[in-house]
């Protein structure tokens, strides 16, 4: 009996062995012969920075790749520091309205060409439609939150002086972003997410083949629950299950409120724009969520959507910033035309996703802009 225990024993751990070393030789294999990107690395092109954590290197450049390879993008910073063109900070003659967009990577433009930048986007769409000659710099940066946008506006805002400020929170991930934020600056101290394991995982380049290739493709009953491995879709952890998330956006908001109060000191007007999680407007994604996520969970999420865009627009309309809303275009592209407005596994905006995107901010810059006309029109009347 002891024998067929010893014997039993020995061929489970002479398997497990094996299952071992074929997971760790198919590592191996993929990240010499087929190297599956786990997104965008920046090496070699940043440095240290106190205040917003990392700067990119004037005049660098590198080649981006995203999750699994979605994209290759080639990037070139300029000698301010960003992806923004390299263009005199004084007004060329003739031009009459210059915009600034902020934001995290979705502005920065990772998943995009240059030709296809949102900013690029945003100024053709407005020459083509308006008298008015416009300008738009983009000053996004990845991984950067409502309090780096500050920070960086108090270096630009007086130089650059801009007509209006464009600013983007991207609603899957700045929540964890402000928080990082927070407490790297020393302001509002908040508990971080816990990473655990999922830190080792998470560089694995058999990890993420299996999670976003395998998948999607499982049958119901196959697919693992979000708590077994401990990863909850982001959308989801940040708006339904941090229970800290309250003190997380009030700190957000916080940073907002006094974008726009440097703003109305300078006479700059404001657009808070909010670009959707996967998980809000995606089929696909929609489908994931509904087979990892539990249910009881799940019933919360579907009957409050769009929470995150109601939670800023209600703060937008609160403080005076004019909010473009971006979900239900979104939702209606990517289920009545069945459009992928990003990228099937690393996440960012495509090409015809920020070209979208683009639209919904020109139609809002041009009502600013008509607004703006017709109250000085009323103010001369007046007067």
């Amino acid at each position: 009996m002891i024998t067929d225990v010893k014997r039993i024993a020995g061929k489970l751990c002479l398997s497990l062995f094996a299952f071992l070393l074929v997971m760790g030789g198919t590592e191996i294999a993929l990240r010499l012969l087929y190297p599956v990107s786990s997104g965008a690395d920046f090496s070699g092109i940043t440095v240290p920075d106190d205040a917003l954590g990392y700067r990119f290197v004037p005049n660098s450049s590198k080649v981006i790749r995203g999750t699994l390879n979605d994209y290759s993008t080639k990037i070139h910073i300029s000698p301010y520091g960003f992806r923004s063109p390299a263009v005199p900070v004084e007004k060329p003659d003739g031009l009459t309205v210059r915009l600034v967009l902020f934001g995290d990577s979705e502005v920065f433009g990772c998943g995009v060409a240059t030709d296809d930048m949102l900013n690029v986007r945003l100024e053709e769409l407005l020459n083509s439609s308006s008298p008015q000659m416009y300008q738009a710099l983009n000053f996004g940066m990845p991984g950067i939150a409502a309090i780096e946008q500050e920070v960086i506006l108090n270096d630009l805002l007086p130089q650059w002086r801009p007509d209006i400020l464009v600013s983007v929170i991207t609603v899957a991930n700045d929540l964890s972003d402000t928080v990082r934020s927070a407490n790297r600056s020393g302001s509002r101290k908040l508990p971080t997410p816990a990473q655990g394991s999922a830190r080792f995982w998470h560089r694995s380049e058999l990890y993420h083949l299996l999670k976003l290739t395998m998948l999607p493709r499982l049958p119901r009953f196959l697919t693992p629950r979000s708590h077994w491995v401990r990863e909850a879709p982001p959308f989801v952890k940040q708006w339904f299950l941090d229970e800290n998330m309250s003190a997380t956006f009030d700190v957000m908001t916080s940073a907002l409120s006094r974008v726009k109060k440097k703003c109305d000191d300078h006479g700059v007007a404001m657009i808070l724009v909010a670009i959707p999680s996967r998980c809000q407007f995606d089929p696909t994604f929609i489908d994931i969520l509904s087979r990892t996520t539990e249910r009881e969970l799940l019933e919360s999420v579907l009957s409050d959507w769009d929470r995150p865009q109601r939670m800023l627009s209600y703060v937008a309309e609160r403080e005076g910033i004019t909010y473009v809303p971006v979900l239900p275009t979104f939702r209606e592209l990517a289920a009545d035309h069945r459009m992928r407005l990003k990228h099937r596994h690393d996440g960012h905006l495509n090409a015809l996703g920020t070209l979208e995107l683009a639209r919904l901010i020109s139609k809002a810059v041009q009502s600013e802009q008509m607004a703006e006309a017709n109250s000085s029109t009323v103010t001369a009347k007046v007067f």
